[in-house]
This record gives C-alpha cells, sequence and structure tokens, in this order.
C-alpha cells in the first residue's frame, strides 16, 4: 500500500481501487461466513459451534475495520498490523480446540491432518482483492510462519486422546508406513506439512504476481490518461484520441464539414493595443467560441492566430455532422454579439468575425519530420471552407456557407430544425475563391445579407 514514490494521478487511481477492493473483500468475507456458519452448524449445538460463531464474526469486523481505515487514509502500517491480527485469528481457530466444548478432544496436531489449510489459503485469497501485492505477500508470509510454529506447539502437546489399537504398525512397507502415518492423530510428518507450506507459498505467490501485473495495467492506464489530458490542452480530445489509438499513422479518409472563425480586423484592434492587451482580447474571444465546438460535439483541429479551424465528423462520422456544425457557427455567432454588449458597456469597440463552413471529402492523417508531429485535416474542402471565411470579410457578413454546405444541413435535420438553423440566410451570386478556377454557391448571415 505504499504510494509515495507514485504521481498524484497513480495514487488517485492505486487509492480507489485498492479501497474499492476493501470493500469486495468484505462483502465476500461476508458471503464465505455465512456459508461456513451453515456448514458447522451441522457439528452440534450452540456450545459446540457458538465459539466458532464468535470467531467468524471477529473476522468479518476486521475486513470491516480495514476497509474503514482504508477509506480514511489511515497510514499504510496499519494494514499490515491487522492482517498480522486476522492471521492469528485463523490458524487459532483451526488449530487450537473450542474452549467451550468439552467433547473437542482432538489434538492440536491432528488438526493438520484435516483441509484446514484450505481456510488460510482463502484468507490469503482475500487479500488479493486489497490490490496490494506487498500486503499479499505479507499474510502469505505471515500465514506460513503461523502455520509452522502453531505445527511446532502442537508437536509438544501432550495427547487427549486414548491409544488407537486399530494404528497400522510403523514396521511394514513404504506404503504401510504412509497409511500408518495418515491414520495416527498424534503423527505429522514432515512431508505433510512442507507440502502445506507449499500449497501457500504458491497460492500466496500466484496472486501476488496476478496482484502485481493488476498494478501495471492500472499504471499504464493511468500513464495514458495523463498523456491524453496533456495532450488534450494543445489540441481537441478527439484528435487526441486519433493520435493514441493503434494504428495512427493510417489517413483516414471521411466526409466532415469544416469550419473556419477568426476576428475581421484584428490588425487594427491589435496595433492600438499593448502586446498584452492584444493577447488579453484573444483570450477572451476563445473562451467564447471554444466551448461552441465541443459543445456541438465538433474537434478544435488547431488555433490560427486571431481565429481557429473545426472539424464535424471526425474522427468519427456522424449522421448530423453538417447541422453541429452550423449549430456551432450560429453558436459562435450569438456569444460573440453577447460579448459586444459587455464591450460597449465598457466603452470598448465591439468585435466582428468571419465564419465559413464548407461540407465535403477530407483526409485526417498525421504529418510532421522526425521527431515531432500533428493530427491534420487536409483536403480541398479544407481549403474551401478557409476561403469562404475570408469571403465573409469582403461580403461583409458573419458567416458564409457553401451550397454543399447547405444540402448538407437540409438532407441531415429535422424540418423545424434546419428552418431554424437557416432561418436569414440570403443566397448570393456564386463567387470565384481565391486560388480557384470555378465559381461556388454561397449562402450568408450576417450584415451585408
Amino acid at each position: 500500500m505504499r504510494l509515495a514514490r507514485l504521481s498524484a494521478e497513480h495514487r488517485a487511481a492505486f487509492r480507489s481501487a485498492e479501497v474499492e477492493g476493501l470493500a469486495l473483500a468484505f462483502w465476500a468475507r461476508a458471503v464465505a461466513v455465512v456459508a461456513i456458519a451453515v456448514l458447522i452448524s451441522a457439528d452440534g449445538g450452540f456450545q459446540a459451534v457458538g465459539y466458532y460463531y464468535a470467531l467468524l464474526g471477529a473476522a468479518l469486523g476486521l475486513a470491516a475495520i480495514q476497509f474503514l481505515a482504508a477509506r480514511r487514509g489511515w497510514p499504510p502500517l496499519t494494514f499490515y498490523l491487522w492482517a498480522s491480527v486476522d492471521v492469528a485469528l485463523v490458524v487459532g481457530a483451526v488449530i487450537l480446540p473450542n474452549p467451550f466444548d468439552p467433547g473437542d478432544t482432538v489434538p492440536a496436531v491432528a488438526r493438520f491432518h484435516f483441509d484446514n489449510v484450505l481456510y488460510l489459503a482463502v484468507l490469503v485469497a482475500f487479500y488479493a482483492l486489497s490490490f496490494s501485492a506487498r500486503l499479499v505477500l505479507w499474510v502469505g508470509g505471515t500465514v506460513i510462519a503461523a502455520w509452522l510454529l502453531a505445527a511446532f506447539w502442537a508437536l509438544g502437546e501432550p495427547t487427549l486422546l486414548p491409544p488407537v489399537a486399530t494404528i497400522p504398525s510403523w514396521t511394514g512397507s513404504a506404503t504401510e508406513n504412509r497409511l500408518a502415518a495418515l491414520a495416527d492423530p498424534y503423527a505429522l510428518g514432515g512431508f505433510t506439512l512442507a507440502k502445506q507450506v507449499l500449497l501457500l507459498g504458491l497460492v500466496t505467490g500466484t496472486l501476488a504476481l496476478a496482484v502485481a501485473r493488476a498494478r501495471r495495467l492500472v499504471s499504464r492506464q493511468a500513464e495514458a490518461e495523463r498523456e491524453r489530458a496533456n495532450l488534450a490542452r494543445y489540441v481537441s480530445p478527439n484528435a487526441a484520441g486519433f493520435a493514441q489509438r493503434p494504428g495512427r499513422g493510417e489517413p483516414r479518409r471521411a466526409t466532415a464539414a469544416m469550419l473556419f472563425v477568426d476576428i475581421v480586423g484584428f490588425t487594427g484592434l491589435a496595433e492600438a493595443q499593448t502586446p498584452e492587451q492584444a493577447v488579453g482580447l484573444l483570450q477572451d474571444f476563445f473562451t467564447r467560441i471554444t466551448p461552441c465546438v465541443a459543445d456541438a460535439g465538433g474537434t478544435l483541429d488547431k488555433y490560427l492566430g486571431d481565429g481557429l479551424m473545426a472539424s464535424f465528423g471526425l474522427p468519427e462520422a456522424g449522421k448530423r455532422d453538417a447541422v453541429a456544425a452550423l449549430a456551432c457557427a450560429r453558436a459562435m455567432d450569438k456569444a460573440i454579439n453577447r460579448w459586444n454588449v459587455e464591450r460597449l458597456r465598457a466603452g470598448e469597440p465591439p468585435v466582428r468575425i468571419g465564419i465559413g463552413l464548407h461540407w465535403g471529402p477530407v483526409l485526417l492523417s498525421e504529418i510532421g519530420g522526425p521527431g515531432r508531429g500533428e493530427v491534420a485535416t487536409l483536403g480541398d474542402t479544407v481549403n474551401v471552407a478557409s476561403r469562404l471565411q475570408e469571403a465573409a470579410r469582403g461580403l461583409g457578413v458573419e458567416i458564409v456557407l457553401s451550397g454543399a454546405m447547405r444540402w448538407a444541413v437540409l438532407s441531415q435535420g429535422e424540418l423545424d430544425e434546419t428552418i431554424a438553423l437557416l432561418d436569414g440566410f440570403a443566397s448570393c451570386p456564386p463567387v470565384t475563391l481565391r486560388g480557384r478556377s470555378q465559381p461556388i454557391e454561397i449562402w450568408t448571415l450576417g450584415f451585408g445579407a
């Protein structure tokens, strides 16, 4: 349960797993207690089994104490101490006679002939649920040490049974001698004890290895989440997931909606400001428009100086990507209008934006040189959306969408929804975008519409 050398993420992950594991161990032990109580109830009256009921209750209480201790963050040493008490309780229960049952005259050494060692193996298994390999090894080692000490003590105990006349002679063959040892309640051969210790050791080692492997898996998962969180500070969660997936070097083709937005006339605004003021303006701007992308389910591909590029339908395509993209554009427009109300009240000039949207085939791929790369969305659709955003400035409008984009919205959205999203858009004569030879159909919304 030592977590001091781990990162905060690892400590949190392991602490949560350990608490959950000890809670599960408590309930597993509760089921085992009930099952054992039913089993021993057939041995006799209350005087015979009441003592063992009390021991079972104490064992369940120890499990509850350890669970509560884990939840409250008690020192790690506490768990080892309680585990030692737990081991002593179980070993004593299976070896010592019932002090309240005069009829319990079975010598302690004879109890090593029974399957009592299985109770100790189950105890080690319970501690495997603690998710601590060290604790499992401690419990297993303590069990083995206690079992050996109990064996040495039992061999020196006086017998309470009368001589058994049917015990075979020890002077026969090897097979007969083994049968004699099994039938003799006062005999505890070294082979029997060694076999029991070996069983406990194998169970302990196997469970400790299983827990250690599980901890490594949790550690890797926590590390992956940390890397994903760090990556998501610079790229969208969708792009971060694409960069981390298996086979990420393989390009992915898709049909998606592309959105570009920037501040119209930012150069002029920045000219009258200090660098700190210009950065503050950009921070306020991005604080208002960036959530619009996430709320619409889009992917923020990158920031572009005083604007950004977003895609809808990447890395996984949806059935309403075009609708989501247009909803995002209109949400950005509303967010900037609300911001301008605040700016005018503060005596600051309003901020105008230009948004371009296009729908079509794109390619999602990693690009870059050795040692550095980035996830990029490429293709003519991206270029057209960027040019439409530029056209918004010249046309004096806030949003420009292509005819292909409008058609995609109409085909994907509900009737009332598309009417609301397309409300206010006006058809404009086809325009020839910079760098292209063929004109493109456009629809605009804003001051010049």
